[in-house]
């Protein structure tokens, strides 16, 4: 949910790939107050604002994980105080191995279990408590299921359940106003005007049989949600080298209202 290392470079909006264990919701006495929930979508909006650090120059990289660590560290701080109680120590858990990877851009701390515990915690507790939108989108071997035409506006929790065989994405992005361009011609742009004319907003991606979440805070729009693994990637351990999702099928479009 809240950070992940890149498995690969593709041409646009790649994030990471996080390995993660399915834990399962807890039962818990404290409901998360809105200043909990709000906070973690404002980390999640900071650290899902950029194309992966791995995927930029050393001096790009250190530039902009220094933004993100001068947002989210006082971010973390607040949710941290703001938790409820069963989920305190997950909280500090995700806290400290953000810092840490972004302070030393290494990210094989966000790939251990500990941490994949952790985020599906939290995960668990904001669906459960926050009372946000909810986008639960599938995904098959090459297209997105149940994607709404229209998703009304607000705090969404977006959830990818991986109905396929191989490893799928789920990346959001809003289309900027003055851009009428569709989705798919976005994508074909330039890099750095395809860029230009999208605000990053989340992602999430989710091995085969399992089901990861992100929140996002949706303000009316276009969007698009778009894969870009790599045909034949079995596993977060297996990378493929086929033609991308995205090339395949795995890009919908959709209007928030």
């Amino acid at each position: 949910m809240m950070f992940h290392a890149t498995m690969n470079r593709p041409a646009v909006l790649l994030w990471a790939v996080l390995f993660a264990s399915v834990l399962p919701v807890m039962a818990h006495a404290d409901p998360a107050p809105a200043e909990f929930c709000d906070t973690i979508v404002k980390i999640q909006s900071t650290l899902s604002s950029s194309i992966p650090l791995q995927a930029m120059g050393p001096k790009a990289a250190r530039a902009t994980a220094d933004k993100q660590l001068a947002v989210v560290g006082p971010l973390y701080e607040a949710a941290r105080k703001s938790a409820p109680g069963e989920i305190a120590s997950a909280v500090q858990t995700i806290a400290a191995v953000t810092g840490k990877s972004l302070s030393a851009l290494d990210f094989a701390a966000t790939q251990t279990a500990d941490y994949a515990a952790a985020d599906h915690a939290v995960d668990g507790i904001m669906k459960a408590d926050c009372g946000f939108h909810a986008l639960d989108v599938t995904a098959s071997n090459y297209e997105y299921q149940n994607v709404p035409e229209e998703v009304p506006q607000g705090k969404t929790a977006v959830t990818l359940a991986n109905k396929g065989d191989e490893v799928h994405e789920l990346s959001v992005a809003r289309i900027n106003d003055n851009v009428k361009l569709s989705a798919r011609e976005v994508l074909s742009l330039p890099i750095k005007e395809s860029l230009a004319s999208v605000a990053l907003l989340g992602y999430v991606t989710a091995a085969p049989g399992s089901s990861e979440t992100t929140f996002v805070n949706l303000s009316p729009g276009r969007y698009y949600i778009v894969c870009f693994v790599p045909r034949g990637t079995s596993s977060f351990h297996s990378r493929g080298k086929g033609t991308p999702h995205v090339m395949l099928g795995m890009l919908k479009e959709f209007v928030v209202k």
